[in-house]
């Protein structure tokens, strides 16, 4: 199965991140599920924007 349609895992508690901007930082970059499914969360919650870094890809 790919990892990209697996069930959501994140969730945001007591955050007010609305218009905010957000960097998530990952240090291995493989299938990209991770940085996807945070970031639907954050930009669901109201973030402004949401970009990424990555340090390596596997």
């Amino acid at each position: 199965m790919d990892r990209i349609h697996s069930h959501q895992v994140f969730q945001l508690q007591n955050l007010n991140i609305k218009n905010k901007k957000i960097i998530l930082i990952d240090d291995i970059y493989t299938t990209g599920s991770t940085l996807y499914h945070a970031a639907k969360v954050l930009k669901a919650g109201g973030a402004a924007s949401v970009c990424s870094v990555t340090l390596a890809r596997g």
